[in-house]
């Protein structure tokens, strides 16, 4: 017992493992045994296996995103320029060598360009990646000019769909004064199936 002013404590010693008395070893030993290791890289593979096929959706929903923004922010970026410059900037498919205005087979495949009637290149954009297929309207098939009060040609949508699953598409609709509305299509969408 120990006395501190006027009061009495008692003090126990403790016991640590690393007193052991009489040689004897201690009541349980850590860490984990071989088949704790096994059932816990078991369920680690089945959860890792489970989210699998979510992460492929993850990526797929994420490029099909980031390719409609760029497609919009191309039509935004020739209508902007049709205005500033005060002359025809057009939004087209490119050709094989992304170098002009394709052939007007529709083929977007090989990206899309935004030039200006004197043939000067603003904008290129690649080939789309991971299968999508990006298809214009009647009327936006060959591509659409805006004039120097930034109005489209024509009117009509673009329509990006998943070429693999075809479980997710975006329609990019062009109004008659050029104003830009994105549909989010979840469960694909009809013409997604003709354009693929």
């Amino acid at each position: 017992m120990t006395t501190i002013s006027g009061c009495s404590f008692l003090v126990r010693a403790r016991h640590t493992p690393s007193q052991n008395t009489a040689g004897r070893l201690p009541a349980r030993m850590s860490g984990f045994t071989l088949f704790e290791y096994l059932v816990t890289l078991i369920v680690a593979g089945i959860a890792m296996a489970n989210s699998a096929p979510s992460f492929v959706q993850l990526v797929d929903s994420n490029r099909l995103s980031s390719q409609t923004n760029a497609l919009v922010g191309t039509v935004r970026l020739a209508r902007s320029e049709a205005v500033r410059r005060g002359e025809q900037v057009t939004l087209c498919p490119a050709n094989e060598s992304a170098t002009d205005c394709g052939d007007g087979s529709n083929a977007w495949k090989n990206g899309w360009l935004v030039r200006t009637n004197d043939g000067l290149v603003l904008r290129e954009v690649p080939a789309l990646e991971g299968g999508n297929v990006l298809s214009g309207s009647t009327n936006l098939a060959t591509g659409v000019a805006f004039n120097a009060m930034g109005e489209p040609s024509a009117s009509g949508h673009f329509l990006l769909c998943e070429g693999l699953r075809q479980g997710q598409a975006r329609e990019v609709d062009i109004n008659e004064i050029g104003r830009i509305r994105v549909i989010r299509h979840s469960g694909g969408n009809s013409s997604c199936t003709a354009a693929a």
